[in-house]
């Protein structure tokens, strides 16, 4: 509150006032007292007092009154006031006891006169605080102890207990520090204390780990101290920290490796070894059960005890020992016991065991014959073999061990005469049969040996095993060819595949030895033509041979045999290729340009062509002559010698008349079908010096004033020469009597030397070229120096115009024409004078001097120019005028039609249709009108020359083009000869004409034919390979490829035994076998060769083979096997052997034979049937032969002329009758354990039972005799494979007692044997726990619940058993952060952490939570517990973009687009935290009355564009952004600030402005290099698009020169006296990119004057200063000046050279004011607005120039005006 009065001492003679302003300032003085302590009207009286104090301590005094007496108004339990108004305690205060620690009441004050005044006081006593409560920490219930955990894993973390609180108030009741004072004595717990929310952490520290094993808990006593003062309090809690056990310890071993042993026989359910590991884990993690992998599927393991047992009996166990440690055992079984805690995450341990399974002797040896590592029943051996050459290797494996798989071999049959022995080295690992004597195939070629194998078990137990031995022939005689040497002729157009030769050899040896294949051995590398067949030896070609690429090709022809070592014979075939004319002419160039001198003498040679062709013989020999096309267009003009291809000339050639010849030469060879190619020869004539040079016009007339500068470019003469080069190179010269000209040699320019005198200058000018050839005649020259007041000569019309008729080019010229007459007039009465001075360079016309009359003097040619326009000038001995005459030649028809070509060809096809054009035959006339119009027509005879060709063809007679009238195939021939002659219109008419050569090309529109519907042919199977069995014959109409035929064969041929050549010569390929195939199916195709569409036809060829006895008998089986009972009667059937023969008639008639076993058995000859000779006792062939079968050969022989024989193994079984029962392999009441979850079909036993009977009688099926009422068990009857029929269910039945019985298959009388089985069923975790709580799916709870608040109960049960029923807790997913805790044991759910609502995905927990049972594996069931957190309004908006600034273009963003967008979130939910933006602030800010320049959606956030961007005005704005929440409560909510910076990118909106005056003075004389002007241009925008760069243009080239860069002009070179004004176009661009650039162009003029310090005189009434209201008119007068020439009637021109701000530092502008140029008149030159240029005062600089006469020479002074122009505002400024 301000007071406007001044207490001090009073001013003035009066005592009163300063009396006045003393009690004034005392008033004052006390009511500021009074009002500071609170007494004043409505004030409250501050009091305080700490608490604890004692009774009776003053706590203050009330402001009295004189005569008043103060009491409480109302009774107080704290205070008592006295009458004086003295305040004090009347209780102990204890300020933690209080609701509020002011305590208020209300002090009366009576007047004590009884009057009834009275006094009121507030009074508020605020009670201090003190010390005196210590931090307590309150635990939930009143408990003591705060208990919480850590997983033993743990490596960091930590967890929240509750703070402690203190009563007291300010520091007193701040906690300062919290200790951990006792239990930690390793250090493996710290604490933070955050402050804000206030939340104490107990963490974890240090590297040391938790052990549970070791320390299960911990017990901290943790203080709080506050900052009370004068001394701290303490307060204490006691925290029991947990250590959670982790499953880390993994179940273990005593040993990684056990061994034990197992007899191999050893029943089902027999118990080899019981695993046992140990855990240290508690509860759970440290329940172990057991499994194991047993890849041999024969054990089990209990996974509760760990014992190991047998799951099928026998056993076979192997395994491989070669890295294994010494005591290994190969018949041991490998197998991996692993054990499994029952953790969450279950931990594993392993061990190894290894069983050894005892060998029992249960098997024979087995014997295999092997070769080159392949298995075999037959075996070859060479007849030359040596002794100790390998036959076959013996394998011998017994699947029993030791001794009872130890077995040795022998040979105990087959080998009677000693051919073979068997060497068997162990130790090296030797066991084969090797040659022991000389064979000899043609005495023995086939052995049969029978091995035997024995092992040395106990009993000992054996087997045989036959192979059979081929001897083979050995390789003896090399292939002899029937030729040593073969010839064949080939011509070179023979196709590919064609027959070359039949080479053929033969063997004396048999089988591969005899086997021949056939190679060519050299010969076919380069050029590779020809291939041999490898098995028939048949020579064709494989690719088109070349007689000019090799006329002769000799192979050297190989055959070897197919034996192991090959022999070799060698042939030749010599192959001639014959030549034909395949090769054209090739000139060795294609086109050649020569030259030749012009006037060279007839005869001169040009060129010599040659040409290459490989061909030989007249194929090769080639000719020379001009291709007729040359023939006609230059006639007689070349020869070519024909045989030497010398070109020469027939006569002198003249270039100025045709400077190039274009020359064609054909060479052909004398071929029976000549074959030509076509070369041309560029000719180019060189020039001669054989022209003179020629002046045209030959008199030159020119007018000069007398005022001339010397050096002016008078006239310039020219002269013409036809020739070239060098020799039309023209030097001139000049003969001056006066010697005041000169000439420019070069260019015929003559200028003069000095000034010149008024009178006629005559000279002449001479003309000489390159060679030295002078003119004919000189040019007279004549230059009349003339006054001001000269007056020429008028020409009476001021233009003409003449005809005249081009001369006939074939006649004569007519020179001396009149073309016409010009007149004139001399004004000053003089003669008149005439002369051509240009328009006629080659001299056609001249005129009369006198006269005015034009005539030719040269031949006119409108073919060559149709109209001339002269320069005719008139001359009366002064003054010269001019006039132009045209003069148009007019045509005569002196010109014949052109065709483009002389001759041509046209290749028709056959199937073009009638109307097609083939042709356009133009002509070309030079003439014009009538005489260039042309018409066609058509003449034609056939390719003999010889009549008309049935009108095939037909013109169009005005347009040239030649059709078809009819069609091709009507032409007599195939080739033609057409004259089309062009005729004008002309009178009389003139013609050429040209020839057309048609050749009608064949298509292919012919299918081949064959000469027969079908072929037949029949052929012996000994047919001879390569022979041609037949010519397939076929036609085709069409010519040329396409009438040529290729013949191949399509189908039937898949086996490749037939082949044809490309002529239609079938051949056999391959031998032929009628047993395989009887008869071939072949389709044969013929093609034609066209390239385009090839067609092509089919035939059928039928080839029937006839048979040959080439096949022995072959039997049905490799080996027959029969059964015959024992005791059976002698002449019992056995079988039937049975043969085939693949030849037909009587040689396949077969005959049955025995070899040995004839005493034992018989056979039928004709249908070989077998019969037994004797009855068989089996038992006594086991004893004596250890065997009960016998092995005969039976031979198959057929009847044919040469007979053929095979032969066969028979095996005859005896078989045995049924006289043994089944016997059981395991105990009865074998123990059988199957686990409830076994599935429907497992095998839960094997059973097994032997019978000493073989075959059927020995097959033992089984079958459940009782115990399986309800049906869960069934047996495989084959197999005895005890299997689950149905599911089984240990919580229903836990046993079974099972009778079996094991039958044989004895065909008479069935035997059996009964056994028992006991299966108990072995619980699985097969019941899923189920829970049985009632805890509600959804439960709200507040986020301000407490730390250890109980949230749900959970139980559950299960109906398994032991550790499949033990059951615990688990929340297994969406307890992030830990918040909530399960005890797994008794399901108790509780809050372990401070709940937040705001947290991301923490308003709402959905907790799945897993109730689980230990078995294994282990089966679990979950429910989902949702945990709703309730919401409060804690958290204030926040931006989330990370925006602070943001780019934006000019003029590329519409108003109403959006620019930015900002994003807040809010923590809280629902309108707590619903996001709602405004602009706080913006700045710059807009205009008062407009719209800012950016908005925002309130919702979106989006930033908006008000207002149109202008970088130029604002380059940046800054926003303040607001972002609030929605609380209800507006008092409550809460807002979130942020500046965001928008910049304005600028864009090439803007174009440079020229700030530098149009015009710049110069003095003279300047010297090159000076600096005459500086451009100075300006660009609004920024970065490159302000960047200015300049430019010039329109300037004197090299006169001035502008730096890009700065605009400084310069002077490129001294500027002479004249001109004294320049003008020039300069450029201002700016730098924009790409499509954007920006430039301003202004025209400058550059004013030379001399500093002669004479020049025009400004007025001295011009003004000085002048004014222009702003927004005035474009061109408004702001005042006129003046100025006067130095020198009488000399103009003055006005110029405004620079404008300028006042001041010593203005500014320059350009364009604000233009001045007339002669009016002086100053006026605006645009609109100007004041504030845009930001001043209102401009000093302008005018200069004025004079110039004298036209002799283009100045004298300018700057004379400097300043001019004052105010620009004022407008009618609203």
């Amino acid at each position: 509150m301000i007071f406007p009065y001044a207490c001090g001492r009073g001013r003035g003679p009066s005592a009163f006032p300063r009396m006045l302003s003393h009690v004034v300032c005392m008033m004052l003085v006390h009511f500021l007292a009074v009002f500071a302590q609170g007494q004043g009207p409505g004030g409250v009286i501050q009091m305080s007092v700490f608490e604890e104090s004692v009774v009776g301590t003053e706590v203050g005094q009330v402001a009295v009154r004189p005569g008043f007496r103060y009491s409480l108004q109302d009774i107080s339990p704290y205070f008592v006031v006295s009458p004086t108004g003295v305040v004090t305690t009347k209780a102990v205060i204890d300020r933690e006891a209080l609701d509020t620690p002011i305590i208020r009441f209300m002090v009366i004050g009576i007047a004590a006169d009884g009057g009834g005044s009275r006094v009121v006081h507030n009074i508020a006593v605020t009670v201090e605080d003190i010390n005196d409560n210590p931090p307590v920490f309150l635990l939930d219930g009143g408990a003591t102890t705060e208990q919480i955990s850590f997983q033993e894993d743990a490596t960091e973390g930590r967890k929240n207990i509750l703070t402690a609180t203190d009563p007291d108030a300010g520091l007193n009741g701040e906690i300062g520090d919290y200790r951990i004072v006792a239990g930690d004595d390793s250090g493996m717990f710290g604490l933070d204390f955050s402050g804000l929310p206030l939340i104490l952490y107990i963490y974890k520290k240090g590297s040391e780990s938790f052990d549970h094993e070791k320390r299960d808990r911990y017990q901290l006593t943790i203080t709080a101290t506050d900052k009370g003062s004068p001394s701290a309090m303490t307060g204490s809690v006691l925290v029991d920290v947990l250590i959670v056990d982790v499953n880390d310890n993994t179940p273990a071993f005593d040993l990684s490796e056990y061994d034990t042993q197992v007899n191999e026989s050893a029943p089902v359910g027999t118990s080899v070894f019981r695993a046992e590991a140990t855990d240290d884990d508690d509860g759970f993690n440290g329940e172990i059960i057991y499994r194991l992998e047993d890849d041999s599927n024969q054990f089990k393991i209990d996974e509760n005890t760990g014992v190991i047992e047998t799951i099928t009996s026998p056993l076979t166990c192997s395994r491989r020992c070669g890295k294994s440690p010494t005591n290994c055992k190969p018949n041991s079984c490998f197998i991996l016991v692993e054990a499994s805690d029952k953790g969450l995450v279950a931990l594993k341990g392993r061990a190894y065991v290894y069983i050894e399974v005892l060998d029992e002797n249960n098997h024979d040896p087995v014997i295999r014959f092997t070769k080159h590592d392949s298995e075999i029943t037959v075996a070859t051996v060479d007849e030359n073999a040596a002794r100790q050459t390998v036959v076959f290797t013996i394998s011998v494996t017994d699947e029993d061990k030791g001794d009872n798989g130890n077995t040795s071999l022998s040979i105990i049959r087959g080998n009677e005469e000693g051919y073979f022995y068997h060497m068997s080295v162990p130790s090296l690992r030797i066991n084969e049969v090797q040659v022991a004597k000389q064979l000899d195939r043609e005495a023995v070629g086939r052995f049969n040996l029978t091995l035997e194998a024995r092992d040395h078990g106990t009993p000992r137990r054996s087997s045989t095993a036959n192979i059979v031995i081929l001897v083979n022939d050995a390789n003896d005689h090399k292939p002899e060819f029937e030729q040593s040497e073969y010839r064949a002729s080939l011509s070179e157009f023979a196709k590919p595949h064609s027959f070359v030769a039949s080479i053929r050899a033969f063997d004396n040896d048999e089988g591969m030895n005899s086997k021949l294949t056939y190679e060519i051995s050299s010969g076919n590398d380069a050029p590779r033509w020809f291939s041999i067949d490898a098995d028939t030896g048949l020579v064709t070609t494989i690719a088109k041979v070349d007689h000019e690429e090799s006329y002769q090709v000799v192979l050297n022809i190989s055959a070897h045999d197919g034996g192991a070592e090959p022999k070799y014979n060698y042939a030749l075939l010599i192959i001639d290729i014959e030549d034909e004319n395949d090769y054209v002419p090739t000139f060795t160039q294609l086109s050649y340009n020569q030259e030749i001198d012009e006037n060279e003498p007839k005869g001169s040679e040009i060129v010599v062509l040659k040409t290459r062709d490989l061909d030989s013989g007249d194929n090769g020999t080639v000719e020379y002559l001009l291709h007729p096309d040359t023939e006609l267009r230059y006639p007689g003009v070349f020869s070519i010698d024909s045989n030497t291809g010398k070109l020469t000339a027939q006569q002198q050639f003249d270039r100025e008349i045709q400077d190039s010849y274009t020359i064609k030469v054909v060479a052909h060879d004398n071929g029976p079908n000549p074959l030509s190619s076509t070369a041309t020869v560029e000719l180019t004539i060189a020039d001669k010096n054989d022209n003179k040079p020629r002046f045209s016009p030959k008199e030159y007339y020119v007018n000069l004033q007398r005022t001339d500068p010397s050096g002016m470019q008078v006239i310039r003469v020219h002269a013409h020469d036809a020739d070239i080069g060098e020799f039309g190179r023209i030097t001139y010269s000049l003969s001056d009597p006066s010697n005041s000209f000169r000439i420019n040699s070069n260019s015929g320019v003559i200028s003069n030397t000095r000034k010149l005198l008024r009178q006629t200058y005559r000279m002449t000018a001479s003309a000489v070229d390159g060679g030295g050839s002078s003119s004919d005649a000189d040019a007279e020259v004549n230059v009349i120096v003339i006054s001001q007041s000269s007056v020429a000569p008028e020409f009476i019309e001021r233009a003409y115009t003449f005809q005249i008729t081009e001369d006939n080019q074939e006649l004569q010229p007519q020179i001396g024409r009149r073309v016409g007459k010009v007149a004139a007039t001399s004004r000053a009465g003089r003669n008149v004078s005439y002369a051509i001075t240009s328009g006629d360079p080659r001299g056609v016309f001249k005129i009369d001097k006198h006269s005015g009359t034009i005539v030719t003097q040269l031949a006119i040619d409108r073919e060559l120019l149709a109209a001339y326009t002269l320069t005719v000038i008139a001359y009366d001995g002064e003054k010269i005028s001019s006039t132009k005459v045209t003069v148009n030649v007019l045509d005569q028809n002196d010109n014949n039609p052109k065709f483009r070509t002389h001759t041509t060809e046209v290749v028709v096809p056959e199937n073009w249709p009638v109307g097609h054009n083939i042709f356009l035959a133009q002509a070309r006339d030079e003439d014009e009108g009538s005489n260039r119009e042309v018409s066609y027509s058509l003449t034609s005879t056939d390719s003999n020359g010889q009549g008309d060709i049935n009108g095939v063809f037909a013109i169009n007679a005005s347009t040239g083009v030649i059709y078809l009238a009819k069609p091709p195939d009507e032409m007599p021939g195939t080739s033609a000869s057409l004259t089309v002659t062009a005729m004008d219109s002309g009178s009389p008419s003139r013609s050429a004409s040209m020839t057309i050569s048609i050749r009608v090309a064949d298509v292919n529109d012919h299918t081949p034919i064959f000469s027969q519907n079908r072929f037949e042919l029949f052929l012996p199977e000994t047919q001879a390979v390569n022979e041609i069995v037949t010519v397939m014959s076929a036609s085709d109409k069409d010519t040329g490829r396409n009438g040529e035929l290729t013949y191949s064969i399509i189908r039937g041929n898949e086996d490749n035994r037939f082949g044809i050549f490309p002529d239609g010569s079938l051949y056999l390929a391959h031998f032929l076998d009628r047993e395989r195939k009887d008869m071939y199916s072949l389709t044969v195709g013929a093609t034609d060769n066209s390239i385009d569409d090839p067609r092509k036809s089919t035939v059928n060829v039928t080839v029937y083979v006839q048979d040959a006895n080439d096949n022995a008998p072959r039997f049905t089986e490799n080996r027959f096997e029969f059964d015959i009972m024992e005791n059976s009667e002698p002449g019992t059937f056995v079988g039937i052997i049975k043969a085939n023969d693949a030849d037909i008639g009587r040689n396949s008639e077969i005959v049955y034979s025995l070899g040995d076993g004839k005493s034992n058995f018989t056979i039928d000859p004709i249908m070989g049937t077998l019969f037994s000779r004797r009855s068989f006792d089996r038992e006594y062939m086991m004893k004596t032969r250890t065997v009960s079968y016998f092995m005969i050969d039976v031979f198959a022989t057929d009847n044919g002329v040469n007979k053929k024989q095979s032969q066969v193994k028979v095996k005859v079984n005896v078989k045995d009758e049924n006289d043994s029962p089944p016997v059981f392999t395991h105990a009865p009441d074998t123990i059988v354990a199957v686990s409830e979850n076994g599935l429907v079909n497992d095998v839960v036993f094997t059973l097994q039972a032997v019978d000493a009977d073989s075959g059927p009688n020995a097959a033992v099926s089984y079958s459940i005799v009782s115990g399986n009422e309800e049906g869960k068990f069934g047996v495989n009857a084959g197999t005895g494979k005890l299997f689950l029929k149905a599911t089984l269910d240990r919580e229903t039945q836990d046993q079974y007692l099972l009778k079996v019985k094991a039958t044989d298959t004895g065909s008479v009388t069935p035997l059996s044997a009964v056994s028992s089985l006991q299966v108990f069923v072995v619980d699985y975790n097969d019941n899923a726990p189920r829970f049985v709580d009632s805890t509600p799916a959804v439960m709200e709870v507040p986020e301000t619940a407490s730390v250890g608040l109980t949230l749900a109960q959970f139980s559950g049960t299960d109906r398994d058993m032991g550790n499949n029923g033990k059951l615990r807790y688990d929340i297994v997913s969406g307890n992030d952060g830990d918040i909530f805790g399960l005890d797994i044991y008794t399901g108790k759910l509780t809050l372990v952490r401070t709940l937040d609502h705001d947290t991301f995905n923490h308003d709402e927990h959905t907790l799945n939570i897993t109730l689980s049972d230990s078995g294994f594996p282990a089966m679990q069931t979950s429910k989902l517990l949702t945990v709703r957190v309730l919401d409060a309004n804690d958290n204030t908006p926040y931006f989330v973009d990370g925006l602070t600034k943001a780019h934006i273009n000019e003029g590329n963003s519409p108003v109403g687009s959006v620019i930015a967008s900002v994003s807040a979130n809010d923590r809280d939910s629902g309108d707590l935290g619903k996001v709602r933006y405004s602009i706080y602030s913006q700045s710059p800010t807009s205009s008062v009355n407009g719209p800012e320049t950016f908005s925002i959606d309130a919702i979106r956030g989006e930033i908006k564009l008000q207002t149109p961007l202008d970088r130029e005005s604002s380059e940046s704005y800054e926003l303040v952004i607001h972002a609030m929440d929605q609380d209800p409560d507006i008092l409550t909510r809460r807002t979130a600030e942020k500046t965001l910076t928008i910049v304005v990118s600028d864009i090439n909106d803007n174009s440079p402005e020229f700030k530098s005056p149009a015009v710049f003075l110069i003095p003279y004389p300047s010297s090159r290099g000076g600096l005459v002007a500086t451009l100075l241009a300006t660009d609004a925008d920024s970065g490159d698009n302000g960047k200015v760069t300049y430019s010039m243009s329109g300037s004197p080239s090299g006169r001035f020169v502008v730096a890009a860069d700065t605009g400084r002009v310069t002077l490129g070179q001294t500027l002479p006296a004249s001109p004294i004004t320049y003008t020039a176009t300069v450029r201002a661009t700016d730098g924009g990119g790409p499509g954007e650039i920006k430039s301003t162009s202004m025209s400058v003029t550059f004013l030379l004057y001399t500093s002669t310090g004479n020049g025009p005189t400004f007025s001295r009434s011009n003004p000085t200063s002048g004014t222009l209201r702003e927004d005035s008119p474009l061109s408004t007068s702001i005042m006129t000046l003046s100025a006067s020439s130095s020198i009488p009637d000399l103009s003055v021109e006005y110029y405004v050279t620079r404008i300028t701000t006042s001041g010593s530092a203005g500014r320059s502008y350009g364009g604000l004011f233009t001045i007339g140029r002669d009016s002086g008149v100053l006026a605006s030159a645009i609109v100007i607005d004041r504030d845009v240029l930001g001043t209102d005062t401009f000093l302008v600089d005018i200069t004025a120039v004079e110039r004298e006469g036209n002799n283009q020479r100045a004298t300018t002074q700057q004379v400097g005006q300043q001019l004052y122009v105010a620009v004022t505002k407008g009618r609203f400024g």
